[in-house]
C-alpha cells in the first residue's frame, strides 16, 4: 500500500499534533518491511520557510515530497475549494492520504483519512489563532463526513 502523510504539522513546532505526526511516522517506518504488510510511505511538506530534513534519522525508507508552496494559501485552496488535488501538487499517486488535522487533503484517487485529535476550537476560540479559528469550526463536520 502506498500512503501519503501530510507532515506539515511537524515542520515547525513539535508540540501537540506536530509531535503526534512525527512519532506516528517514526513508528510506521520502524515496522518490518514484510511483503504482506508493506507500506510505502511518502511524507508531504509544503512551506516557504520550513523544510523537512531529508536526512532525518529513521526516515530513510520514506519518500520525501517537499514543495515550496505557501502553507496558508495551499490550506485555503484545499480546505475551501478542494483544489488542486494532492496528486497534482506531489506528482504522485497514493492509495491513502492522511491529514493530521480534521480537514481533508483533496485527492482524486486515494482514500482520505483525517485525524481529529480534539475539538477544543469549538469552545475555546481564544486558544486558537489564524486558520484554525477561521476554518475549523465551519468545515470540520463536512470534512469528517467526506473522509473515507
Amino acid at each position: 500500500m502506498r500512503a501519503l502523510i501530510d507532515y506539515r504539522p511537524a515542520l515547525r513546532e513539535r508540540t501537540g499534533i506536530g509531535e503526534y505526526t512525527h512519532e506516528l511516522v517514526r513508528a510506521l517506518l520502524r515496522q518490518p518491511a514484510h511483503a504482506a504488510t508493506r507500506v510505502e510511505l511518502s511524507l508531504f511538506s509544503s512551506s516557504w520557510k520550513d523544510r523537512l530534513a531529508i536526512g532525518e534519522p529513521g526516515f530513510e525508507r520514506a519518500r520525501i515530497i517537499d514543495r515550496r508552496w505557501p502553507g496558508r494559501l495551499l490550506n485555503l485552496a484545499w480546505h475551501r475549494v478542494g483544489w488542486p488535488d494532492v496528486e497534482t501538487i506531489t506528482g504522485e499517486s497514493a492509495d491513502l492520504v492522511h491529514s493530521m488535522t480534521p480537514l481533508l487533503l483533496p485527492s482524486s484517487r486515494a482514500a482520505r483519512v483525517i485525524t481529529i485529535a480534539d475539538l477544543s476550537f469549538f469552545r475555546n476560540r481564544d486558544w486558537t489563532a489564524g486558520e484554525v479559528r477561521r476554518d475549523y469550526p465551519d468545515l470540520v463536520q463536512a470534512h469528517a463526513a467526506r473522509a473515507d
